[in-house]
């Protein structure tokens, strides 16, 4: 195939490091990090990354990462599209055909979620690279167990101001019509 490989520069100790500060508030250009100490050296491990502590007798992995949790069923990506604003590259509207656990294929759009087992998937962002392609697609799961009850809230809301607006109109009849005296 005439592969070739040329090394350009070779750095034998070279070690990645990170400068790491606490900041007031969050701002495009800040990850999350913790700060540990561990045998008298303190090291910074970032949101979703991974720091490994060696000892003489073991290796300790440490992660920092967002919560995981089963869903109970898989969730395979089959397809992206992204729709855009004419004339712009601005997206306009984004959705994702999934398969669910061989229940077949669903699509998830920003104003269609996907309900399954109690669980609510929203079609919520999308990343793209460099050269504006998608690379992937990022889902919001929500469980809202009392989901009902809110509804029931609104729905007693509603009765409610019907009510209210029923009885001003039967209290007005009851008083009769509206008597105005003179005064002298």
């Amino acid at each position: 195939m005439g592969l070739e490989l040329r090394i350009l520069r070779f750095l034998p100790h070279a070690e990645e490091a990170w400068e790491m500060e606490t900041a007031d508030r969050p701002t495009e250009l800040t990850n999350q990090a913790i700060e540990i100490e561990y045998a008298g050296k303190k090291h910074w491990v970032q949101l979703d990354d991974v720091l490994k502590l060696f000892t003489d007798h073991a290796v300790y992995v440490l992660t920092y990462g967002h919560v995981r949790t089963d869903m109970g069923f898989d969730l395979n990506l089959k397809k992206f599209t992204i729709g855009h604003y004419q004339g712009t590259s601005m997206a306009s509207s984004y959705s994702s055909v999934v398969e669910v656990d061989n229940k077949g294929e669903h699509e998830i759009s920003m104003n269609e979620p996907l309900k399954m087992n109690g669980l609510t998937i929203y079609q919520a962002s999308f990343q793209q690279n460099e050269k504006g392609e998608p690379v992937a697609s990022i889902f919001s799961v929500n469980y809202d167990p009392g989901r009902w009850l809110k509804y029931l809230g609104c729905l007693i809301l509603v009765f409610g101001t019907i009510w209210l607006f029923y009885n001003k109109r039967r209290a007005s009849r009851a008083m009769g019509p509206a008597t105005t005296k003179e005064i002298p």
